[in-house]
């Protein structure tokens, strides 16, 4: 049986409130880069998690790719919105820096993916019905 590499960089769900906090500091707007930047110095990331490549992509890292979960995440949540391509802004309900539990983030999103799909589901089920 093959070995799987440990990841090195934190996981979506372990930067969701350091992106956060970060774009605070970054007084509520950011670049992607910038917020990259600000993650790295916030939790002090050595070289090495910095610089590991997502699945062997020499044009991504593990960091990058787990952050646009973690905007991802925030987004659907409504903490933050892309204002602009590669901007993002914290959105008038969190500005003043509240306290986020990222279980919650991601339980949110579940919850919304799962109604969408059974919406969906649904919708085809009426779909073939109607063409008996």
């Amino acid at each position: 049986m093959a070995r799987t590499k440990k990841i090195l960089a934190p996981t979506y769900t372990e930067l969701i409130v350091p992106t956060y906090k970060a774009l605070l500091e970054l007084g509520g707007s950011g670049t992607n880069n910038e917020i990259y930047e600000q993650v790295i110095k916030d939790m002090n990331l050595s070289d090495e998690v910095v610089d590991e490549s997502h699945l062997g992509n020499e044009n991504q890292t593990e960091l990058e790719y787990q952050l646009a979960w973690a905007r991802t995440y925030l987004k659907n949540y409504g903490v933050i919105v892309n204002s602009a391509r590669s901007v993002w802004s914290i959105t008038s309900n969190y500005t003043g820096g509240a306290t986020l539990d990222p279980k919650e983030v991601v339980a949110f999103t579940a919850n919304k993916n799962a109604k969408i799909e059974e919406k969906g589901v649904q919708t085809r089920m009426k779909r073939n019905i109607r063409k008996r």
